[in-house]
């Protein structure tokens, strides 16, 4: 037996709007009285150059996700090219997020390569998977194992593909799969 949708996945390349569209969306239902908790991910950049990547959550705190590994400085953590990921930073800014049995929609941008070094973050998205919550989430377009059995394990999960030609047009029909979600 399909289950309704309930998890919305978008993905896209980077640079395309994925972020901007979940940020979009939470507005919207918040104009709703929807409750919405979880995370976005942003850039971090100093004069026009980017330095890393924080958490920002939907209740406003604020965390180090990756930085630029600084020439000479050893790391003991995880490596994602030239970023160096802080997973203890991570972690105390979601982990308490995604483990409230929250009504309302979980956001979580991104499952991505440098979020899944964290085997909490991982186990706790494959849980409110299964809870059958409803999710925004956003995924990257490269294939990523995790991600691929989120997929299958989750079909009645709809991937919704988001790029230049209808990133400022989704929105409307995003929040309105949600808003059904909820109230189906």
């Amino acid at each position: 037996m399909n289950k309704k949708t309930r998890q919305f996945l978008l993905t896209g390349p980077p640079g395309c709007g994925k972020t901007t569209l979940v940020e979009k969306v939470c507005g919207s239902l918040k104009k709703l009285n929807i409750p919405v908790y979880g995370f976005y991910t942003e850039e971090l950049r100093v004069r026009g150059r980017r330095q890393g990547f924080d958490v920002v959550t939907l209740d406003g705190q604020r965390a180090v996700l990756a930085r630029i590994l600084e020439p000479g400085v050893r790391h003991n953590g995880p490596i994602v090219g030239q970023y160096a990921v802080n997973i203890p930073s991570f972690e105390q800014a979601v982990l308490p997020l995604l483990a409230k049995s929250e009504t309302g929609v979980g956001i979580i941008d991104e499952i991505g390569k440098m979020e899944l070094f964290s085997k909490d973050f991982s186990n706790k998205v494959k849980q409110i998977f299964c809870e059958n919550r409803v999710l925004l989430v956003t995924i990257p377009v490269r294939p990523l194992p995790y991600v691929d059995r989120l997929k299958s394990e989750h079909p009645s999960a709809v991937v919704i593909e988001v790029n230049g030609n209808n990133r400022d047009t989704l929105e409307p029909q995003l929040t309105k799969m949600i808003v059904d979600a909820i109230n189906g």
